[in-house]
């Protein structure tokens, strides 16, 4: 599913997932193999993760339209926050933010949350 989606579409969700691994201001060695891991599973070459890191302006936001779509995107995003073992007031706020913005309810995003943290006995710093 994930490579058949438009680059545009994949680029978008690179774009948040980068802002989310980059919300506290370091790149852990878990966060590189979550980004080369979702690179593949995208298919986006190591240029396009350059580029999109290096010009994040230049790509357009786009909205999943599907509630199924919105659910794996936020999906992506919970589990590019928590690969380090650690959520950052940064990083959840962000992330939530991008929850409100898929017009995803304040109750799926703690539901995923929940389901994140139990499932990898995360540390939440916020």
């Amino acid at each position: 599913m994930e490579k058949e989606r438009g680059i545009k579409e994949r680029k978008s969700l690179l774009k948040q997932v980068l802002a989310i691994v980059l919300a506290d201001g370091k790149i852990e060695p878990s966060e590189r193999e979550f980004l080369n891991d979702f690179c593949v599973r995208y298919g986006i070459q190591a240029s396009e993760l350059e580029e999109v890191a290096r010009y994040p302006e230049k790509v357009e936001l786009v909205i999943p339209v599907d509630h199924e779509t919105k659910l794996a995107d936020l999906g992506e995003l919970v589990c590019a926050m928590s690969v380090d073992g650690e959520i950052t007031g940064g990083e959840y706020g962000l992330c939530k933010l991008c929850a409100t913005v898929y017009g995803l309810s304040e109750r799926s995003f703690e539901q995923a949350m929940e389901h994140y943290i139990r499932k990898y006995n995360l540390n939440l710093n916020i």
